[in-house]
């Protein structure tokens, strides 16, 4: 038996990064960003967001 195949490669692209050394925008905290984190504020601070949850709820499914 003989297996073929390739390389897994990256897309190519960089992620995205920001400017290093930021520092959370909240007045009372000194935490430091990750250069890779979009947002002003750190994960403790930052406001709660929620993904669109797609489909029909389990409670409203039909039997």
């Amino acid at each position: 038996m003989t297996l073929v195949g390739s390389i897994p490669r990256g897309s190519g692209r960089r992620p995205a990064s920001f400017q290093a050394g930021r520092v959370c925008a909240d007045a009372d905290c000194a935490t430091q960003l990750s250069r890779y984190n979009r947002f002003d504020k750190c994960s403790v601070h930052q406001k709660t967001r929620y993904p669109r949850v797609r489909g029909v709820p389990a409670d409203k499914r039909p039997a």
